[in-house]
């Protein structure tokens, strides 16, 4: 007949036995609870890791859309001053192009009757040059009159006078001596003209002293 250990353990060898059991027990269930406390704390890190680097990527996310916001409003601030920019030189063109235009017009118009004034000038310079030609020639037409008349007139002196010198040669002469009381002598000349028809007759003395 075999015999059992267990009947041969005392008391105490079962109450050690089972304290260690429960120690192993206790060991193995402490060791379980470590690692899976270590793998919820690893998973929780795992997750914290996670939802950190989500929340980096949604701050990263952010900015990049916070900055491509910037740019998109930056190129449209851009774009809008090279609009306004363009549009205010595109006036101001058109501004300088009509003051240049007015003021073309405006010279133009000046220019003009400058033209004008300067042609009535010139009519009233060419009327009163042709005035004054016309007096001159007025005036030099008289006085080639009146020198035609002098001329004449002349003329017609000196052909009566050259009548009276051929007259004065043709005469007939008649001289008398009266004697004077003072001693000298009285010649009296009387002629007659025989070829002037205006000429009057003429009595000529002559006094001559001894």
């Amino acid at each position: 007949m075999s015999s059992n250990p267990n009947n041969n353990e005392t008391a105490q060898q079962r109450r050690e036995r089972l304290l260690l059991a429960q120690a192993e027990r206790q060991r193995i269930r402490d060791e379980e609870t470590a690692r899976q406390e270590a793998e919820f704390a690893a998973e929780m890190e795992r997750l914290e890791e996670e939802a950190a680097w989500e929340e980096e990527q949604k701050r990263l996310a952010e900015e990049r859309r916070i900055k491509e916001e910037k740019r998109i409003a930056e190129e449209r601030r851009i774009a809008e001053a090279k609009v306004a920019e363009e549009r205010r030189i595109a006036e101001e063109k058109r501004v300088n192009e009509e003051r240049l235009a007015e003021r073309r017009k405006n010279e133009e118009i000046r220019l003009a009757e400058v033209r004008r004034r300067e042609e009535e000038r010139a009519a009233e310079e060419a009327a009163a040059e042709a005035e004054e030609n016309q007096e001159r020639s007025y005036a030099y037409a008289k006085l080639v009159e009146e020198n035609k008349k002098e001329k004449e007139k002349a003329a017609k002196e000196l052909a009566k006078q050259t009548k009276h010198i051929l007259a004065a040669k043709q005469r007939q002469v008649d001289v008398v001596i009266t004697p004077q009381p003072s001693g000298s002598k009285k010649t009296s000349f009387k002629s007659k003209s025989v070829i002037s028809d205006d000429s009057e007759d003429a009595g000529v003395e002559v006094e001559v002293k001894e």
